[in-house]
């Protein structure tokens, strides 16, 4: 199995990924792969079958203190991601609503960055803005945090094509769904382009929960990480048995999920403004 939060090879990573997107690709409309464990054969195999947006931050973080940090995979990493065959390009961003100007204003540029570049090679532009905690802070109210972002992320007027929104509502948090709904319609104004759900490691029953009311305030689909695929991580590198555990428990989520999109998700084709 694999062990998280302990180091793993590299090899291992990129061939337990590589397993995972054979199994879900012919499955699914998209997969996110991050640059650092994919290759070639992988990218190919994937785009057979579905769409293929790359991840091109980098993994680890750099500190300011308490404040995250981040980076690119390396410096012509989105032109590698296009070459691989990227039909979009995510960037996962830290951010701190308490974050000194000067964390807050590398992190902007970063994202100014890969929108310029996405815009000029005529790629989308998927940006998934990402809540974290520190030690001063271990009492923070996640689904106004998120709200707060989105506001400096509109501020900020950079074309955005797509945002992933990550689940706010934590197991620890509680609230009856229409609440959730109308929270889910304050944001959805705030973001002003189409956006997604994205697990974010929450409780698939957690995520189905939340992801019913996000339908309903305006969200066009879903993104399942590693919400989706860590269970059947603990049967790696038993190759059958990862594929018997997604196929028997994740494949009938991902179904109903889907079910949901079509009933309920807003259309990408619906007018809905680009950030810009």
């Amino acid at each position: 199995m694999l062990s998280f939060g302990k180091p793993v090879p590299h090899d291992e990573v990129v061939k337990f990924k590589r397993l995972i997107a054979e199994i879900l690709a012919p499955h699914v409309s998209a997969l996110m792969m991050d640059l650092q464990y994919a290759d070639q054969d992988t990218f190919s195999s994937i785009r057979q079958h579905c769409g293929l947006i790359v991840a091109v931050e980098n993994g680890t973080h750099e500190r300011h203190g308490p404040w995250v940090v981040d980076a690119l995979q390396h410096e012509s990493a989105i032109e590698e991601a296009i070459d691989l065959g990227a039909d979009a390009i995510n960037l996962s961003l830290y951010l701190h609503s308490q974050a000194p100007e000067e964390v807050q204003a590398h992190q902007m540029a970063l994202m100014q960055k890969v929108s310029a570049r996405c815009d000029e090679v005529g790629v989308p532009f998927i940006l998934s803005p990402l809540l974290y905690q520190t030690a001063t802070n271990v009492n923070s109210d996640p689904p106004n945090d998120l709200k707060r972002l989105i506001r400096l992320i509109r501020d900020q007027r950079i074309p955005i094509d797509l945002m992933q929104i990550e689940n706010p509502f934590t197991d620890e948090i509680s609230s009856g769904f229409a609440a959730r709904t109308e929270y889910f319609r304050e944001l959805s104004s705030g973001i002003q382009c189409p956006w997604v759900m994205l697990t974010a490691g929450s409780n698939i029953d957690r995520f189905k929960d939340a992801l019913k009311a996000a339908f309903l305030a305006g969200a066009s689909g879903f993104l399942g990480g590693r919400a989706f695929w860590r269970q059947a991580s603990n049967n790696y590198p038993n190759d059958a048995m990862v594929r018997k555990g997604i196929e028997e428990t994740i494949f009938p989520v991902i179904r109903g999920l889907c079910e949901s999109v079509r009933d309920y998700g807003k259309s990408l084709n619906s007018p809905v403004a680009r950030i810009s």
